[in-house]
Order: C-alpha cells, then sequence, then structure tokens
C-alpha cells in the first residue's frame, strides 16, 4: 500500500481529483500471480481492517469519498479521498478511539 497527500491549487483540483479518481478506477486489483494486476492483496485482515478504519474515520472527520473504499477478502480497492481535513487520521491509533 502507498499512502500519499497530494497538494493541489484550488484552481486545477476538481479536475486533477477527477482525474486520478478515474486512474484510480482503472487499477487491476487481484492476485499479482494469476492476473495483470497493479494492486495484489493486503497482507492480512488485520492491516486490510487498519486501513479500512483509517479511511472510514477520515470521512467521519469530513473528508470526501471520491472513489474506493472498499474491499473483498484481502483486495481493498484503489481509494481516493479529497477535501482531508489536516487532523485528519494517519493510521495513528488513538485518533481512531482506541
Amino acid at each position: 500500500m502507498a499512502a500519499s497527500r497530494h497538494l493541489v491549487h484550488e484552481r486545477v483540483a476538481a479536475d486533477y481529483i477527477e482525474r486520478l479518481a478515474a486512474k484510480a478506477e482503472r487499477l487491476a486489483v487481484g492476485n499479482p500471480a494469476t492476473e495483470d494486476v497493479a494492486l495484489g492483496p493486503i497482507i492480512d485482515a488485520l492491516q486490510r481492517d487498519n486501513v479500512h478504519r483509517v479511511v472510514r474515520a477520515s470521512v467521519d472527520w469530513g473528508s470526501r469519498l471520491v472513489v474506493g473504499g472498499t474491499y473483498e477478502e484481502l483486495f481493498y480497492r484503489p481509494t481516493v479521498l479529497a477535501e482531508v481535513n489536516g487532523d485528519a487520521p494517519r493510521g495513528q491509533t488513538r485518533s481512531l478511539g482506541r
């Protein structure tokens, strides 16, 4: 998994988000040993649940889920969040109510 923040000028943000989301939607997720895919599985269910918890918490903090945020088994869809609050969780469990 690669997590990153993109800082984009507001004048081009809407177009940038639209293009990034379109790219994310086209990325194939699956078994890299048997399929032509861009993203393989997350290492285990615990890590998948941690990723999902961060995504959901970010939305709860006011981020807009543009695409993704779902999974099937250990395959998490590429996810784009927009309008992320600077205080939104970035994986810290204490920010997620633990």
